[in-house]
């Protein structure tokens, strides 16, 4: 009797050991094809990139310069407070053929959605110096 006894507390310890380790993560879970759309906004030429550089106060030698600028702004899903939202962002890839290093750059915490990155007008110098940096 004393050993059905330890098989039943053995398997009721056991059984309420699996149930605590349960993941307590309630995210929603999303698949790694969470991009929405990409659209390109706006291409910018070596020359075009070399005569803002020119122009500017920038500290930069023209000599780093070395392909034109596509601009895409993307939309993809994300999570925000257990909740599966829409979110944008800018890509900015170097017209080149060629391997390139890359450049990351996130903003910070915004006060609202003019701020972000993807509220830039094209014509800006703020969309200028982004293309610069990634060419």
């Amino acid at each position: 009797m004393v050993t059905s006894k330890n098989f039943w507390l053995f398997a009721v310890l056991s059984f309420a050991g699996l149930i605590g380790c349960q993941d307590e993560n309630n995210e929603p879970s999303l698949v790694p094809e969470t991009l929405i759309e990409s659209q390109l906004i706006v291409s910018k030429s070596k020359e075009q990139i070399i005569s803002f550089v020119e122009g500017s106060s920038f500290p930069i030698s023209t000599a780093t310069i070395k392909t034109g600028v596509d601009v895409y702004k993307i939309t993809y899903k994300s999570h925000l407070n257990g909740e599966v939202i829409t979110a944008s962002g800018l890509v900015l890839l170097p017209q080149s053929s060629e391997g390139v290093g890359m450049l990351s750059f996130q903003h910070g915490t915004i006060a609202s959605n003019e701020e972000a990155p993807t509220q830039t007008p094209v014509g800006s110098s703020t969309m200028s110096f982004y293309a610069t940096m990634a060419s």
